[in-house]
């Protein structure tokens, strides 16, 4: 009888294991372990941050924070290096042509947010984050305000 509960138990573990779809997500719970020179970097720039969020993925380690009341998120690469800062701004910040963009094109949504990225490489663009009946869209444009591209936003 021994033999048969654990097949059974393997056929259930088994069942439950492969019945997840290519487009389920998988969540991973728990702390970040951040690597020494990330944090030594991060501390080097804002040493004044006391209460950072972080998280790891796609290779990156991104944290999320406050500096002087300004939301910001920083991406560094395994050693230390910025790849990319987002900048909370508000929305007369923004070059016109895309304020002008966003009127035009997008006139039911609400605009909720706008933010500035700058990559590793100084390049500059800016993010326009709209709503609708509870669903978000991120619409990016170039340092002149030129439209780029249209997602949903996380």
């Amino acid at each position: 009888m021994k033999p048969l509960k654990i097949l059974t138990m393997i056929l259930f573990v088994n069942h439950i294991a492969f019945a997840q779809t290519e487009d389920d997500e998988i969540e991973l719970k728990g702390p970040v372990t951040v690597a020494p020179i990330v944090l030594d970097s991060f501390k080097h720039a804002y040493p004044d941050i006391t209460n950072p969020i972080w998280d790891y993925g796609d290779g990156f380690f991104e944290v999320v924070f406050s500096n002087h009341g300004i939301d910001m998120t920083v991406d560094y690469d395994v050693y230390g290096q910025v790849q990319e800062t987002e900048t909370e701004i508000a929305i007369e910040e923004l070059p016109q042509p895309s304020r002008d963009y966003v009127a035009k094109n997008y006139t039911a949504f609400k605009l909720v947010a706008a933010s500035k990225i700058v990559s590793a490489n100084y390049d500059l663009n800016y993010i326009i984050q709209i709503g609708k009946e509870g669903k978000f869209w991120d619409i990016a444009f170039d340092r002149y305000g030129k439209f780029i591209r249209e997602e949903i936003a996380d």
